[in-house]
C-alpha cells in the first residue's frame, strides 16, 4: 500500500449547478485538493473521468440520462484506486446498501449530511491507495 499523493484531484458529477457551486465553494480551499470541474450528465461525466483521471469523485446518484450507480461500477471496474463519494438525495438505505455494494467509499445523504462533506473530502485525501 503506499501514501497518499500531496495533492489530489476531484470530479464533481452533479446534474444541479447551484449545488455543484456550493459544494466547489466549499472545498477550494481544502489544502492538497485541485478541482478538475463539474460534469452534469452522466455522459459528460466519462469524458471527463478519462480526461482528468481524477482522484476523488463525487459523485450524485439521479442524473438526466442515467444513474451514478453505472458510474460507480465503471470507477471500480477500470479505476479501483480512484476513491468515490455518493453524494445524492437517493439517501435511502437501500441505495446507500447497492452504494457500498458497488464499493463506494463512502455515502452522504446531500439534504441530512452536507455538514459532513470537507471531513469526508479531507479523509479521502488522506487515505493510502492501493
Amino acid at each position: 500500500m503506499k501514501q497518499a499523493k500531496a495533492t489530489q484531484s476531484l470530479l464533481l458529477i452533479d446534474d444541479s449547478t447551484m449545488l455543484g457551486k456550493r459544494v466547489i465553494n466549499l472545498i477550494h480551499d481544502i489544502p492538497r485538493l485541485k478541482i478538475s470541474g463539474q460534469a452534469i450528465t452522466i455522459k459528460n461525466g466519462y469524458e471527463m473521468i478519462k480526461k482528468h483521471q481524477p482522484d476523488i469523485v463525487l459523485l450524485d446518484l439521479s442524473m438526466p440520462d442515467g444513474n451514478g450507480f453505472e458510474v460507480l461500477s465503471y470507477l471500480k471496474t477500470t479505476q479501483p484506486a480512484t476513491k468515490v463519494v455518493i453524494f445524492s438525495n437517493s439517501g435511502d438505505e437501500l441505495h446507500e446498501k447497492m452504494a457500498y455494494k458497488l464499493k463506494a467509499d463512502r455515502f452522504l445523504d446531500k439534504s441530512r449530511d452536507f455538514p459532513q462533506l470537507i471531513g469526508v473530502i479531507e479523509q479521502m485525501i488522506d487515505a493510502p491507495f492501493v
